[in-house]
């Protein structure tokens, strides 16, 4: 699970994932973006392609929980 808060951590993020998709094999991520408006279109877009799963919001415990959920039950 990745909370991302701006710009720096989006990119942080996607360079992350990717390194864990090319190093770890199987692995799943949650990515929770506090404030969508904080991060430009492209580093939303490169983002949510290395990503599994994404949540734009704190405050949406529900999506977070289902999406968990969803992971431990695969």
């Amino acid at each position: 699970m990745f909370g991302v808060k701006g710009a720096d951590k989006a990119r942080l993020t996607t360079i992350t994932l990717q390194h864990l998709k090319a190093h770890a094999g199987s692995f799943d991520s949650l990515v929770v973006v506090n404030d969508l408006g904080d991060i430009t279109k492209p580093d939303i877009e490169r983002l949510t392609k290395v990503a599994n799963d994404m949540v734009f919001g704190l405050d949406d415990t529900g999506a977070i929980r289902e999406k968990i959920d969803h992971r431990l039950r695969a």
